[in-house]
C-alpha cells in the first residue's frame, strides 16, 4: 500500500515532468509569436500559450507549488489580455514572459528567484488598455 508521503512524492515528480513540457511549449509558442505570424496563426498560438499557462497554473496549485502558481497565473493573464484584445505581444511582453518561464524553471531547480517585481510587471501588463 502506498503511503501519503510516497503518493505526494510521485505526484510532485509527475508535476515536474509535466511542468518541463509546459515550459517548453510556452517557450516555443513565444518564439513563434515573436516573428509576428499572420492573424489566424497568431490567434492559434496565443490561445495555445494561454491554455498551457492555465494548465501549468492548475498543476502547480494541485501540488502546492505556490510560487509557480502565481507566476503561471501572471503569464495566463498577459496571454488572456493579448487573446481578448486580439493584439500581438510586444517584445517587452515576450521578454517578461520569458523571464517568468525562467523563474518557474529556477524554482523547479530549487532556487529562490526574486519574484515580486516580476509579478507586479506581469499584473501591470495584463491591465494595459486595448490598442486602437
Amino acid at each position: 500500500m502506498t503511503s501519503p508521503d510516497e503518493l505526494l512524492r510521485e505526484l510532485i515528480q509527475t508535476f515536474r515532468a509535466e511542468a518541463a513540457e509546459h515550459l517548453q511549449s510556452l517557450n516555443m509558442a513565444l518564439l513563434a509569436l515573436e516573428v509576428r505570424p499572420e492573424e489566424t496563426q497568431r490567434q492559434r498560438l496565443v490561445k495555445e500559450a494561454f491554455r498551457v499557462a492555465h494548465s501549468l497554473k492548475g498543476a502547480a496549485r494541485a501540488v502546492g507549488f505556490d510560487q509557480g502558481e502565481k507566476l503561471s497565473h501572471g503569464m495566463e493573464n498577459v496571454l488572456q489580455h493579448a487573446r481578448d484584445a486580439q493584439q500581438y505581444l510586444e517584445p517587452a511582453a515576450c521578454d517578461m514572459l520569458y523571464e517568468a518561464l525562467d523563474a518557474v524553471q529556477h524554482i523547479l531547480d530549487g532556487q529562490t528567484p526574486a519574484m515580486e517585481a516580476l509579478l507586479e510587471r506581469l499584473q501591470g501588463a495584463s491591465e494595459l488598455p486595448e490598442a486602437p
